[in-house]
Order: C-alpha cells, then structure tokens, then sequence
C-alpha cells in the first residue's frame, strides 16, 4: 500500500530526524524573521567561537556514527530494520550520536547565523528527539534485541 512500510520492522519514530531538525531550524528563521532579536550581530567573535564549536561537534559525532552504522553493515535510516547493535566508534560513550549532533547543529547553527529563535527552539527540538525518536527506538531495540541491548542501555548514556 502506498506510504506504508514494507514490514514493521522498525521503531515507529514520528518523522525522520533530519525533517524534524530542518522543520525546526525554519521554524527559528521564521520567528527570528517576525519577532525582536535578542543575539547580538550576527558575527560577533565568541558567537562565531562557539557556534563554530557546536557545528563541528555535531559533524564529528554525526559522521562517527554514519561511518559505526556502516562498518556494522546496518541501516541508518528509522524506517528499515535495524540488523545489528552498534557499540563501537560514538557509540561506545552515547547510545544517540547523531541526535545529539543535530541538536548541536541546531545551536551551532543559531549562534553562527543569528538566528535567535533557532536557539530559544533547541531545547524543544531536543524534546521532540527523544520523546518522538529515541524512546521509540529504544523499546524497538529492546524487543528485537533483548538483554545485550538491556546491557548496553545500563552502560552508557542516551546522550552526551
């Protein structure tokens, strides 16, 4: 049937996490559009510092996790099955790199480009992950996977 998946193999999670970070990030440019700033100039050097910081971070985490999911020959993407766990590159200190790296993204983002409503929407952002994404793929991973999964979530922590 159209728009369904091919078997429910999957998480179930509300959308996939880069629409939702898009979704957002246009969501702050637009509030940032229509209501009074409060972030300084764009470019002023501790913002550049550290929005420079945050985007980085959030490439580092996000490819370590892209390269981790690939060397384990598993699916990235939500919507297919996952095939193996994953505990080696990011992984082996956040159980969710690459959420935390488009959270990091998002005020990167903010801070490089002024975009203040960006920021103020990171934390919301972050709420929307876990309650939408990851506490979904958690009850996924623990059904398919049981007790190494179970192990894994008492040993390191959902995010960084």
């Amino acid at each position: 049937m159209f728009g369904r998946p091919e078997s429910d193999d999957h998480p179930g999670v509300v959308a996939l996490p880069p629409l939702i970070f898009a979704g957002f990030l246009v969501a702050g440019i637009l509030l940032t559009w229509a209501l009074p700033a409060f972030l300084p100039s764009a470019y002023t050097t501790w913002m550049l510092a550290l929005g420079g910081f945050f985007v980085a971070a959030a490439v580092v985490l996000a490819i370590g996790g892209i390269l981790a999911f690939t060397k384990a020959g598993t699916n990235i993407e939500p919507t297919k099955p996952a095939l193996v766990l994953v505990f080696d590159g990011p992984y082996r200190f956040t159980r969710n790199p690459m959420y935390s790296g488009l959270i990091l993204m998002l005020v990167g983002i903010s801070l490089l480009f002024s975009i203040d409503y960006a920021l103020v929407l990171a934390m919301p952002f972050a709420a929307v992950l876990h309650y939408g994404v990851v506490l979904r793929e958690e009850a996924y991973l623990t059904a398919k996977f049981g007790e190494p999964y179970q192990n894994y979530l008492t040993q390191t922590r959902r995010w960084i």
